[in-house]
This record gives C-alpha cells, sequence and structure tokens, in this order.
C-alpha cells in the first residue's frame, strides 16, 4: 500500500513505535456488559492504541507478530515493526 494512502491514525502509530521504540501488546478487561473487551497498548509505555487502528496496522502487514501466541503467529498477543 502505497504510504501516502495510510490512514492517518496509523501512520501516526508507526512513527510512534520507530521513535520510542514500542511494541504493540494486544489485552483484555472486563467489558462494560461483563464480557471481554480487547485493548491494545503500546509497550513499555502503556498508552492505549484504538482498535480500529491496531488491527488496520496488523491487516496492512506493517507489523510483524512476536510468535507469542498459543495456536501460532495469527494468535499472537504482541506485535514490532518490520
Amino acid at each position: 500500500m502505497n504510504e501516502r494512502a495510510l490512514p492517518i491514525r496509523v501512520k501516526r502509530l508507526i512513527t510512534t513505535m520507530q521513535r520510542k521504540r514500542q511494541t504493540l501488546s494486544k489485552s483484555y478487561r472486563k467489558g462494560p456488559n461483563g464480557g471481554a473487551e480487547v485493548i491494545y497498548l503500546l509497550e513499555p509505555s502503556g498508552r492505549r492504541i484504538g482498535a480500529w487502528t491496531a488491527e488496520k496496522a496488523i491487516k496492512l502487514q506493517l507489523l510483524v507478530p512476536a510468535g507469542d501466541g498459543l495456536f501460532g503467529p495469527a494468535s499472537s498477543q504482541s506485535w514490532s515493526l518490520q
């Protein structure tokens, strides 16, 4: 995908990860209705990233899985820059 065509939120995520050497982590918390809610955080800063932004960057393969999932790369819980 052309860098110019990237959504601005995805560009900001990539820039932040590059400049501050961050890793994207997926976590869960109790949602408002009692179910699990997926949240994404930058580590080590702890800054929260919107699900749409994180999932878009992952889908576009701008981030690579760390291989820390129980069922292979598709279930990874953290990603870093390529």
